[in-house]
């Protein structure tokens, strides 16, 4: 299980503009760059104990510095709800080319253009222009927030400034003051811990290698969580490749948030569900026709008022001879087991006397895979597998907008 986006790790602000940081995402999509031609040189001795505020600076000049730079950073969140992890890479190339990579999200700086898209869904980006850096173009689009990435603040923003203590807060500490360093030894290995401290008695112990300057781990505590990141710095003489993105054949959205959900013109992640009875329905074996695919669930009202105008959507079609079918798909039934989960809604779906058949989306997959949120949530899937419609929420007149649909997709007349 991957951390939640803000399992928490970042704030309302990040939500509101729909892009996580950490951990929204079920499946963690992260991949690290691969580094080529590491640079040749070897720490020698490490560097002489500086003060706090000293050594603050001398982590960013070894950040600015460095000609090109990886770094895969392994996160470990824990909590009294347990213990949950995530990864995130991080890539600097010359000038402000930047990369990171976390919660299956890609952020690229690079050719004067900040841009954004999904692991899990390359044919979408969000795109707006660079400004100085990827820092200030984060900060432009998160309602302030400091980018999660500390490496990457530590070459770009103001050496000595705030924003570059904060960026050791990994978005759950803010107004970080560093307070001491102490030398330790590890492993035959010298480093340097700064801590800090910071607004609601949350306290921060970052490691920095004291050979090389690089951040090696930091640790964020508070009542209620700790939260660790684990640093695998690579210092290069260059990148593997560019980091600007190639967006021809691409599709542009207007939001981030439309990074996040299916619009129209997405093409329909395909699935395969089983029924009540024990068959099988694959959306893909579906083609031709226009799909009506509604997520819900027995203990939402609102879904049970728009089961019976489906029924009748679909009674309509057959009668009239249209391909049209429609998959209601239970999804978030509240009962521990799969079987507990059949029995309740076979109950229920016999009560009511539908003949169109239920799918069972036990594990929420396929939910997740749809970007469902509230329910009844209702996806139309047209002949080419393209998403023709989306709606979130019962509306009575959904149904006969759909007949439109059906009737201009077919030519078919009233």
């Amino acid at each position: 299980m991957t951390i939640r986006m803000c399992v928490r790790l970042c704030s309302a602000a990040i939500l509101a503009v729909g892009l996580p940081l950490v951990g929204c995402t079920d499946e963690a999509q992260s991949s690290a760059p691969v580094a080529v031609q590491v640079s040749a040189e070897k720490p020698g001795q490490p560097g002489p104990l500086l003060p706090p505020a000293e050594l603050l600076q001398a982590v960013a000049r070894a950040y600015r510095e460095a000609p090109a730079l990886t770094d895969e950073i392994q996160l470990q969140l824990t909590s009294q709800r347990g213990s949950m992890e995530d990864t995130a890479a991080v890539a600097l190339g010359p000038g402000t080319e930047a990369e990171l990579q976390i919660d299956g999200y890609i952020m690229s700086a690079a050719g004067g253009q900040f841009t954004i898209q999904r692991a899990d869904n390359p044919g979408k980006y969000y795109q707006r222009g660079l400004g100085d850096n990827i820092v200030g173009a984060y900060k432009a689009i998160s309602n302030g927030m400091v980018i999660p990435a500390p490496q990457v603040v530590m070459r770009y923003a103001e050496p000595g400034s705030q924003v570059t203590r904060d960026a050791f807060g990994l978005s759950r500490a803010t107004n970080l003051s560093p307070t001491a360093v102490n030398r330790t030894q590890r492993d035959g290995h010298t480093y340097d811990e700064i801590d800090f401290t910071a607004d609601g008695g949350v306290t921060v112990k970052a490691r920095v290698d004291a050979h090389t300057r690089f951040i090696d781990r930091i640790e964020v505590k508070s009542p209620a969580m700790t939260l660790t990141a684990t640093m695998k710095p690579r210092k290069l003489d260059r990148l593997p490749r560019s980091l600007e993105v190639d967006v021809a054949g691409m599709r542009r959205v207007q939001s981030i948030a439309q990074l996040n959900q299916l619009i129209k013109g997405d093409m329909a992640p395909d699935f395969t569900l089983p029924t009540l009875d024990g068959e099988t329905v694959t959306l893909s074996d579906q083609k031709g026709a226009i799909v009506v695919l509604d997520f819900w669930a027995t203990w939402c009202g609102p879904c049970k008022m728009g089961l019976p105008k489906l029924q009748e959507l679909q009674k309509w079609a057959d009668e009239v001879n249209l391909p049209l079918r429609v998959l209601p798909i239970d999804m978030g039934e509240r009962k521990p087991t799969n079987d507990e989960k059949h029995r309740l809604v076979s109950t229920f779906w016999k009560g009511q006397g539908f003949t169109m058949p239920t799918l069972m989306d036990y594990d929420n997959k396929v939910a997740r895979a749809y970007r469902v949120g509230p329910i009844p949530h209702t996806v139309v899937v047209g002949p080419d597998g393209l998403i023709h419609d989306v709606s979130v929420g019962f509306n009575p007149a959904h149904a006969e907008h759909i007949k439109e649909m059906a009737r201009k997709t077919f030519r078919e007349g009233a």
